[in-house]
């Protein structure tokens, strides 16, 4: 697995995971490498603000969360 520092523009912390680098950049998110408190190696997705203003990709995103919920 290939971590890239993070950039300038990147958020130190999302949601309570501390970011540790850039995992990936796609066309709607960016995804990071993350730590819970406790230390435990995570994926965190962080969708761009111009895609989430759109109803119908977050209407896609939920439907596909709920998908995979089972």
């Amino acid at each position: 697995m290939s971590v890239a520092p993070l950039s300038p523009e990147d958020p130190p912390e999302v949601g309570g995971y501390i970011l540790e680098g850039r995992l990936g950049r796609g066309g709607q998110a960016t995804v990071y490498l993350g730590r819970t408190a406790t230390g435990e190696a995570v994926a965190v997705k962080v969708f761009d603000a111009a895609w989430m203003a759109d109803p119908e990709a977050r209407q896609r995103l939920a439907a596909e969360i709920d998908a995979a919920r089972g």
